[in-house]
């Protein structure tokens, strides 16, 4: 029968393990790094399922681990590579989103220098508005840029974080 203690407590030794910590050595971390006062035969019966690990206790075991919370939770690794695949679908799809977003803002450009030059051509607008609309125009087009032009830059912010976490997700699977 599956018993959810002994998995997290197996995936706890494991980690323990590959970083070639004893359970005393791992206590003294999480003493210096987490201030938590977790002694070596704590983490024996941990490892052993006899004892809970606590929700408040699993971000610095995962820490002092060098893994992910989720990496130490009883999910088989079919769960974590549909997370990453759906996570990788998604910063694509946002990619394609923010391309399009692109490409729409340089059509709106383009126009708005066309209709710029042209009013500077004949002195007044090609079509007959009145001067507050004109203006009224002017401000709403400013306030699209802005929001245009902020969006787009934090775009390339996301892409640079969202590349980082991918990368990193990538190298802990290794």
């Amino acid at each position: 029968m599956w018993d959810m203690n002994r998995e997290i407590g197996r995936k706890v030794r494991e980690a323990r393990e590959r970083k070639s910590l004893s359970r005393n050595a791992f206590a003294d971390e999480l003493k210096e790094r987490a201030d938590m006062g977790i002694e070596a035969k704590t983490i024996v019966r941990i490892e052993a399922g006899e004892r809970a690990l606590k929700v408040e206790e699993l971000p610095a075991f995962a820490q002092v681990l060098g893994v992910s919370v989720l990496e130490l939770l009883p999910f088989d690794d079919v769960d974590k590579d549909t997370d990453l695949a759906l996570a990788e679908a998604s910063v694509v799809a946002m990619g394609r989103e923010a391309d399009a977003l692109l490409a729409a803002w340089s059509k709106y450009e383009t126009a708005r220098q066309e209709a710029r030059s042209a009013m500077r051509a004949v002195g007044r607008s090609p079509v007959p508005f009145k001067q507050e609309a004109l203006e009224g125009i002017e401000r709403r087009l400013d306030g699209v840029e802005q929001k245009v032009g902020g969006a787009l830059g934090n775009r390339y912010e996301s892409d640079e974080g969202n590349e980082a976490w991918m990368q990193r997700r990538r190298g802990a699977r290794k």
